[in-house]
């Protein structure tokens, strides 16, 4: 049901982000045309008022536009000869301010289709020919047609020009409606997701604590019993199993508010000089005695540099987390190589197991809180999905780093990488 009105939430906010991109395209493109209606009707002003300049100056200075040429005189054709100074001078001054913004040119044409005169900026007579920008100049020159035409070759570049500034903002704004909708979706996928994963460590953790609990009481309840008390061994059997499982749920809260901890970033280190290889030693022991013969794990400490600076007792804790890890995801008897060497100013300790490894689509989530690595046949892997978390914390508030090699079916090698005293 809450998939459902997600889906259903999204694409409403899709199709309003659309209309909203619609809206505004269309808004811009009436804009547009309204700003070439403009620049059309300045134009056609322009052309009329220059029509009307030539008429007056040739009835009342008789200075003439249009005069006949020596062919014209000889033999009665109508050819003719332009006053070029006057027509330029008049359109120039006309279109002053459109001419300052861009490029605009003129000519003159009979009913032909023949251009009769074009103004010199070199452009095809085509544009003049093709504008729908002309006006008769039958009140001027009576004898044939003529037609004044005007094109302005950039004239979508003035109109860009001066609605750039719109643009740009329209532009901005539907980009950033775009990013914003983009981030809100991702960031409620993130903690739709989180919270799942919230969710499984609750109930995770509610069975793992359900289980120490369960096994203390059954054992508190034993002791109490008189048959029990008068049998020595019996006594001890039981009080051990409350120890160790008193001793398992400290672990667990240990673990917990340690990623409290972290989260709050409330945290002190005690950092000072360690040897690694002592204090790995000493792990490697502590984990043979407790694993028994059921784990094989295997050191190879060839580093020549091994003094770091490091908290010891979280160093011991990352060590142990990674090392549980290789033997919660085996699924015959674990086997575990601990190596070092030292590289440059860095000492990397290397773990590396026989596991059940690590997809290449998963390697980046594994270090992520609560994240958990799904483990196909093995359905009793215990743990919060916090382990690896504080791992990565750890070594990156150590000034160090961890990475990762794995495949799947073929084990995983985690590095831990550590500063070196120089």
């Amino acid at each position: 049901m809450q998939k459902h009105k997600f889906r259903l939430l999204v694409f409403f906010s899709a199709m309003t982000l659309c209309g909203i991109i619609i809206t505004q395209v269309y808004w811009v493109r009436n804009a547009w045309q309204l700003k070439e209606e403009q620049l059309n009707n300045r134009l056609l002003a322009g052309l009329k008022t220059v029509v009307n300049q030539l008429f007056e100056m040739q009835n009342i200075s008789k200075t003439y536009v249009f005069v006949c040429d020596t062919t014209c005189m000889m033999g009665n054709q109508k050819s003719i000869v332009l006053n070029q100074r006057v027509m330029d001078s008049l359109i120039r001054e006309e279109f002053r301010q459109i001419t300052s913004l861009g490029h605009l040119v003129y000519g003159i044409y009979d009913q032909s289709q023949k251009v009769l005169y074009a103004s010199p900026e070199g452009i095809s007579n085509t544009y003049i020919l093709e504008s729908p920008l002309k006006i008769s100049l039958s009140c001027i020159h009576k004898s044939e047609r003529l037609l004044l035409a005007v094109c302005f070759p950039n004239r979508d570049k003035l109109i860009l020009s001066q609605l750039s500034i719109w643009l740009l903002l329209s532009v901005f704004f539907l980009l950033a409606m775009t990013f914003a909708f983009y981030k809100i979706i991702i960031s409620f996928l993130k903690h739709k997701k989180l919270s799942e994963m919230k969710t499984d460590f609750v109930n995770n953790m509610t069975h793992e604590f359900k289980t120490p609990i369960a096994a203390i009481s059954l054992a508190s309840e034993m002791l109490i019993k008189p048959s029990i008390l008068a049998d020595k061994d019996r006594i001890i059997k039981y009080a051990g199993l409350i120890f160790d499982e008193n001793q398992r749920l400290k672990n667990q809260v240990d673990q917990i508010l340690q990623i409290s901890v972290l989260d709050n970033e409330e945290y002190t280190l005690d950092i000072s000089k360690m040897d690694a290889h002592e204090t790995l030693e000493g792990i490697v022991e502590t984990f043979r005695l407790v694993q028994h013969s059921d784990v094989g794990i295997q050191s190879a400490l060839n580093a020549k540099s091994t003094i770091i600076l490091a908290d010891q007792h979280h160093f011991v804790n990352m060590l142990t987390n990674l090392l549980d890890n290789a033997v919660k995801y085996s699924l015959k008897k674990p086997e575990i190589l601990i190596s070092t060497q030292s590289m440059d100013n860095w000492l990397i300790i290397s773990i590396q197991d026989n596991g059940i490894g690590i997809g290449r689509d998963k390697q980046l989530d594994i270090f992520k809180k609560f994240y958990r690595v799904p483990t196909g046949d093995l359905h009793n892997v215990k743990g919060f999905g916090l382990g690896l978390f504080y791992v990565k914390a750890m070594a990156e508030a150590q000034h160090g780093k961890i990475l990762l090699k794995s495949e799947l079916g073929k084990g995983s090698t985690f590095d831990l990488w550590f500063p070196l005293v120089k």
